[in-house]
């Protein structure tokens, strides 16, 4: 991840990779106006005569010769400052990012500009972060292509507020990236097992882990959680972390997360293009467990159980069939008519089992569940359903101010009817149409009336799989959707 260095303004103490920023008629900001001088305007007659366009968020450098050595300046476009929201901080710190990679520069200095709010600055940060991140654990020759470190100068009275903030930033990315590791790491290595042994890790920051294994799941009657991971040689888990900020008597909420470390959609099969980015299909427990992580990590005062229902998705003489009924952890029977709609299946057992054997106020739960989520949203935003619009509203202003975006989908009774089942209590699939819907509609029904709120990150958590701007910015592979936003979330709720 990028090193930053906050420090005092000093323009003798900068790198030579500088990045300043310009308006839409190219006129450069008060703190570039004096390095410009120490220049003897060399960046700004550059601009005079520059093709550059200045347009919103346009990138340029130009190389010049300063006592004796090369100096390399970024200049950015803010477009019109006056319309600069802090939002467009982010996107230009994207921008930015993919600009400074594609010059194949790795030390840089920013100077924040007295026209810049610390929060603009945090924003631009936290996207450098974000998409300053590499996969290569698994590459033999490893050669860096990334930002290493980034020094932002800035006055001496804004250090430590802007030193807290990046520090807090650096704290959820680096929790975002862990999440990112597990959901790129292949399924050969990334079990349900491995994902117990991730969490078991997290008790050297007081988080309190119990690991039930498939007898436990067995005995306890977790049998639509059994019935996805029996056709797998490696066995399904239901982990469950404990975090407790504020103490044990205070408000607890639960967080649950689809964890199915590899789906061939069993016998209702997969194309073998669809397989490919099944790795990914835990990518609600990775955002569980990175956002526990966070929230211990930050010691975040607020009470919070994380719970992944992780399996393996497979075919084999033990895996459940299509028309099989199984009976749920809160007495519900379930007919099995797709075994490609699975993630709902260990999700609801998960949701029943955190309600009966914890005081929680509300429950949310994170997965990669539809395609039809995908279809509607692409990989612009996550969606969420809840009866509930006050925590649909907490969920879309974290979602926001983590740039995390959720968008709102329908629920109802209408939705409700689709997952009749004429053998059993309910039909795990409603038919073609509504599909995101029907499949919170069926985790509905095992919240027993809990405040609830249904994530569906199938088109955010993995970029590539659907064109869209996380392609378009150069990211590849899992994105982390649903650390930053879940821990905002959190965060919100401290009083």
């Amino acid at each position: 991840m990028t090193n930053i260095i906050v420090q005092k303004q000093n323009i003798q103490k900068l790198t030579d990779n500088i990045i300043i920023f310009c308006d839409k008629n190219k006129h450069l900001l008060s703190n570039s106006i004096t390095l410009d001088n120490e220049l003897d305007s060399a960046i700004s007659n550059h601009l005079e005569f520059s093709d550059f366009k200045a347009k919103e968020k346009e990138c340029t450098k130009i190389s010049l010769i300063d006592k004796n050595k090369l100096i390399n300046i970024v200049i950015v476009s803010l477009g019109d400052l006056e319309k600069t929201t802090q939002l467009d901080f982010y996107d230009l710190g994207l921008k930015v990012s993919a600009f400074l990679k594609k010059e194949k520069i790795t030390l840089t200095t920013l100077i924040h500009e007295l026209e810049q709010s610390l929060d603009n600055i945090e924003s631009f940060t936290k996207a450098i972060l974000w998409h300053n991140y590499s996969f290569t654990e698994w590459k033999t020759e490893k050669q860096p292509d990334n930002l290493l470190e980034l020094s932002i100068q800035t006055e001496e009275a804004n250090i430590d507020n802007l030193t807290s903030m990046i520090n807090e930033a650096e704290t959820i990315h680096k929790a975002s990236n862990f999440a990112r590791d597990l959901v790129n790491r292949p399924a050969n290595i990334v079990t349900p097992e491995y994902l117990a042994d991730e969490a078991k890790e997290l008790k050297q920051l007081g988080v309190k882990v119990t690991v039930l294994d498939q007898k436990k799941i067995e005995k306890l009657g977790l049998n639509l959680l059994l019935s996805v991971g029996k056709g797998s040689a490696n066995q399904p888990q239901l982990v469950i972390m404990e975090y407790y900020g504020i103490g044990k008597s205070a408000e607890t909420h639960a967080l649950v997360g689809k964890g199915i470390t590899f789906d061939t959609g069993g016998y209702s099969l997969k194309p073998s293009e669809a397989m490919r980015a099944m790795k990914s299909d835990m990518g609600g427990a990775a955002a569980t467990i990175g956002t526990i992580k966070a929230l211990a990590t930050l010691k975040t005062p607020v009470n919070v159980i994380g719970v992944m229902a992780c399996a393996e998705n497979m075919i084999s003489s033990k895996a459940v069939k299509v028309s099989d009924v199984v009976k749920s952890y809160n007495g519900l029977t379930v007919e099995n008519n797709n075994t490609d709609a699975e993630g709902r299946l260990v999700l609801a057992d998960a949701i029943s089992y955190v309600i009966k054997n914890y005081e929680v106020a509300e429950v949310l739960d994170i997965a990669t569940l539809t395609g039809a989520c995908m279809v509607a949203l692409g990989a612009e935003y996550g969606g969420v359903m809840t009866y509930d619009q006050e925590i649909a509203d907490a969920l879309i202003q974290a979602g926001n101010q983590a740039e995390e975006k959720l968008w709102q989908l329908p629920t109802g009774k209408a939705y409700s009817q689709m997952l009749k089942s004429d053998i059993a209590d309910l039909s795990n699939i409603g038919g073609p149409y509504g599909g995101a819907t029907t499949a919170a509609e069926f985790l509905y029904k095992f919240t027993e009336e809990k405040p609830w709120a249904h994530l569906d990150i199938a088109g955010v958590a993995f970029a590539g799989k659907v064109p869209g701007s996380l392609a378009s910015s150069g990211v590849k592979g899992a994105t982390g959707f649903g650390v930053r936003l879940l821990t905002k979330y959190y965060q919100n709720k401290i009083k």
